[in-house]
């Protein structure tokens, strides 16, 4: 996992998916960002921007062939995460998806308005959690990069 702020995207040695995800992030003018899905290089790297009100527990999820970049344009959320080990054979995994759900606590971490976090395949994490000061808005692009083809 990487946590930092869109500024400093740079400054790690990405993937080329990953740098066009970055590129993607710097390039918008939020307030006028339509939510939905947002095409940038077809099913290897899209976004998903969305807007909505933070809660204060929610399951952890991962992934297997996708990274997540999750970006928040405005507002603020805590990302819990947990470097637990992935079930290999989770019967509630959904391909299609790409997304399964397990029980459990992580680390709670803030997001702030201008920073993101990278979690790759396997990470546990739960997005969108209520922060310090309580239920937030938020205008939050979460961008899908394809690692295993």
């Amino acid at each position: 996992m990487i946590l930092d702020r869109l500024d400093r995207w740079a400054s790690y040695g990405l993937d080329a998916r990953l740098v066009a995800a970055f590129r993607w992030l710097e390039g918008r003018s939020w307030p006028d960002t339509v939510a939905g899905r947002h095409e940038i290089d077809g099913d290897r790297v899209f976004a998903v921007v969305s807007e909505y009100a933070t809660k204060a527990q929610g399951p952890l999820e991962y992934h297997r062939r996708y990274a997540d970049v999750q970006f928040v344009a405005m507002g603020s959320e805590e990302l819990e995460w947990s470097p637990e080990a992935v079930p290999g054979d989770d019967p509630g995994f959904d391909p299609r998806r790409d997304i399964g759900f397990v029980e459990g606590r992580g680390l709670r971490l803030p997001l702030a308005a201008g920073w993101f976090a990278v979690l790759l395949p396997g990470e546990l994490h739960a997005p969108g959690l209520d922060p310090r000061t309580g239920t937030s808005a938020v205008l939050k692009a979460v961008v899908k990069v394809l690692l295993e083809d």
